[in-house]
Protein backbone atom coordinates (compact mmCIF):
# COMPACT_ATOMS: atom_id res chain seq x y z
CA UNK A 1 0.00 0.00 0.00
CA UNK A 2 2.65 2.46 1.43
CA UNK A 3 5.34 1.86 -1.78
CA UNK A 4 1.92 1.77 -4.02
CA UNK A 5 1.07 5.46 -3.18
CA UNK A 6 5.20 6.35 -3.31
CA UNK A 7 5.53 5.02 -6.56
CA UNK A 8 2.35 6.89 -7.54
CA UNK A 9 3.65 10.15 -6.54
CA UNK A 10 6.51 10.25 -9.97
CA UNK A 11 9.05 11.65 -7.63
CA UNK A 12 12.38 12.50 -9.55
CA UNK A 13 15.07 10.20 -9.04
CA UNK A 14 18.00 12.21 -7.05
CA UNK A 15 21.00 12.26 -9.57
CA UNK A 16 23.34 11.58 -7.20
CA UNK A 17 24.90 7.48 -6.49
CA UNK A 18 23.82 7.95 -2.66
CA UNK A 19 21.94 10.21 -0.31
CA UNK A 20 23.23 11.58 2.72
CA UNK A 21 21.33 12.50 5.69
CA UNK A 22 22.65 14.68 8.43
CA UNK A 23 21.37 16.45 11.45
CA UNK A 24 20.70 19.98 9.72
CA UNK A 25 22.49 21.34 12.57
CA UNK A 26 25.90 19.55 11.20
CA UNK A 27 25.23 21.07 7.75
CA UNK A 28 28.00 23.68 6.93
CA UNK A 29 26.39 25.18 3.62
CA UNK A 30 22.56 24.82 2.44
CA UNK A 31 23.29 25.91 -0.91
CA UNK A 32 23.23 22.50 -2.07
CA UNK A 33 21.20 20.50 0.23
CA UNK A 34 18.15 18.74 -2.40
CA UNK A 35 15.61 18.75 1.03
CA UNK A 36 14.99 17.91 4.82
CA UNK A 37 13.00 15.35 5.98
CA UNK A 38 11.23 15.58 9.36
CA UNK A 39 10.70 12.63 11.49
CA UNK A 40 7.46 12.30 13.49
CA UNK A 41 5.53 10.10 14.94
CA UNK A 42 2.32 9.14 13.70
CA UNK A 43 0.25 9.33 16.63
CA UNK A 44 1.36 13.34 16.98
CA UNK A 45 -2.18 15.31 15.69
CA UNK A 46 -1.33 18.22 13.06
Amino acid sequence: MVTEFIDGLNLPKTPGEYINFAPIDKVKELNQVEGVLFFATPDVPI
